[in-house]
């Protein structure tokens, strides 16, 4: 059948407790829809083709929902397509070809708002999208708590891959990706935050490749782009250990680097790092290892001797124009060089 302006191949205004399986749809105006929500259901080896609008349209609300190995191929606007309140969702090799053949589309889209209500407990195990509109996006959360995305295969041709816009009145968190890949062939972001996006994004093994901002891969922890507020939080039980596994005197909230690992920044230019802070082999702390200078706001206030190489001179220059220094010092301030030599330097009274 040619596309419709109206009507579902298969509309449910009641879908709880059924199972759809191995079914086979073409055309409409949407696809499998679930007009007034769904408890304890199954799609089970479903395509759904060219629909109009969404491949497959979930109004909501429901709970329990399990969709397995379902296909939606070219729909108008979105693949999957959640709105109102759902819970417990669970997508198991699913996949979406070129959403938004009419427009702008998304992959797999989960809308929230006051009005509606969001999603939540979601687990997307081995999801699929292939977006080659410029505008179009794989994955979008607009108001969501505790998703889980394992072993991804998203790719678009040129908008953002994943995209987390919590807005104001919308909360996103607690959204976490495990292995797979996400890839922006001209330039999209990998993951896009939202300035208002709230807390709790966990990226493991998630490659992401992206030409954005420079960047074409980044496949480790959390996605390149972090809201404007910098709220990203993570809440971690226990002490965190980086390259090691010593934990004694440490607490929870405490980072461990290995001895001589090191805490570094980027430089201003965007194209190397430079080294913070680390430990030495003779355990001490050492600052700006890369030679950088340090500057100090504030007072800086020793508990004891401060450690100089004062290098070698015998001589100083001319007399000039200050006061003659008292008889006696107020005191006599400790300073020892890098070989551990310790000497003294008088102090006076302001």
């Amino acid at each position: 059948m040619g596309n419709r302006s109206t009507g579902s191949a298969i509309k449910l205004t009641n879908g709880s407790n059924c199972i759809l399986q191995h079914l086979s749809t073409v055309g409409f105006y949407d696809g499998i829809e679930f007009a007034g929500g769904a408890i304890q259901t199954k799609l089970i080896q479903v395509r759904v083709t060219t629909a109009k609008n969404d491949a497959y349209a979930f109004e909501g609300p429901g709970t329990s929902i399990t969709i397995d190995t379902c296909y939606a191929s070219a729909p108008g606007r979105h693949g999957y397509n959640f709105t109102k309140t759902w819970s417990y969702i669970t997508l198991i090799s699913t996949a979406c070809d070129t959403p938004g053949t009419g427009g702008t589309g998304i992959g797999y889209r989960f809308y929230g708002d006051a009005a509606n209500g969001k999603q939540s407990q979601v687990t997307m195990i081995s999801p699929g999208c292939e977006a080659s509109s410029a505008t179009d996006i794989c994955l979008e959360i607009t108001e969501g708590t505790h998703f889980t995305v394992i072993n991804p295969e998203f790719n678009t041709a040129a908008n953002d891959i994943i995209k987390l816009v919590g807005a104001s009145g919308r909360v996103v968190r607690n959204i976490t990706f495990l292995g797979g890949r996400a890839t922006s062939s001209t330039g999209g972001y990998g993951i896009n935050i939202d300035a208002s996006f709230s807390s709790r994004i966990l990226s493991i093994g998630l490659d992401l490749q992206s030409n954005s901002s420079g960047r074409t891969n980044d496949q480790d922890l959390l996605s390149e782009f972090l809201p404007a507020d910098g709220n990203i939080m993570f809440d971690f039980r226990e002490p965190v250990c980086f390259g090691h596994s010593v934990i004694t005197g440490a607490t929870v909230g405490d980072a461990i680097v290995k001895n001589a690992g090191q805490f570094r920044s980027v430089n201003n230019a965007g194209d190397n790092t430079i080294r913070l802070i680390e430990s030495n082999s003779n355990d001490q702390v050492q600052i700006a290892g890369s030679g950088d200078d340090i500057r100090v706001s504030g007072d800086m206030i020793f508990d004891s001797g401060v450690g100089i190489d004062p290098g070698t001179q015998l001589t100083v220059g001319s007399a000039g124009g200050a006061s003659a220094i008292p008889a006696n010092p107020t005191g006599y301030a400790k300073i020892i060089d890098k070989a551990g030599t310790i000497y003294v330097v008088p102090y006076y009274a302001q």
